[in-house]
């Protein structure tokens, strides 16, 4: 860190109009299983079946989800967005 040398700290400030150069991100992952998940529609699609005529359709469930590789996971995630949240 150059915050330990407070010279070197001062003249990078100066040269870079009080900004640091050395722009920096950190991600955490959280590598456990993320289980039951529920998924649904909020409500039904109206639907014109061939047989049945207009039918009303509902889906709803589960799933479950876990990162394998964090480096991965950021790189395709995180690395396609100008922001994250």
């Amino acid at each position: 860190s150059t915050a330990n040398i407070p010279l070197l700290v001062d003249l990078i400030g100066a040269a870079f109009s009080g900004e640091t150069p050395f722009k920096t991100e950190v991600y955490f992952v959280n590598m456990r299983e993320f289980v039951d998940q529920k998924w649904g529609t909020p409500e039904a699609i109206a639907l014109r079946d061939t047989d049945l005529g207009m039918v009303r359709l509902r889906a709803f469930g589960t799933f479950s989800m876990q990162v394998k590789d964090a480096q991965l996971f950021v790189n395709k995630i995180v690395g396609t967005q100008g922001l994250y949240y």
